[in-house]
């Protein structure tokens, strides 16, 4: 079974941008894991 990529690479630039839902859903889990450690740090 063949399943698309979660990241494809960046036609202008670098790196790498969602190619569907789940790069997607990725991507927006990492930024609130990141929040929630910055509101933590900061008390």
């Amino acid at each position: 079974m063949d399943q698309p990529a979660w990241f494809r690479k960046k036609k202008i630039g670098y790196g790498w941008t969602p190619n569907n839902w789940k790069g997607w859903a990725v991507t927006f889990i990492g930024i609130v894991a990141v929040a929630v450690c910055v509101r933590w740090l900061l008390g």
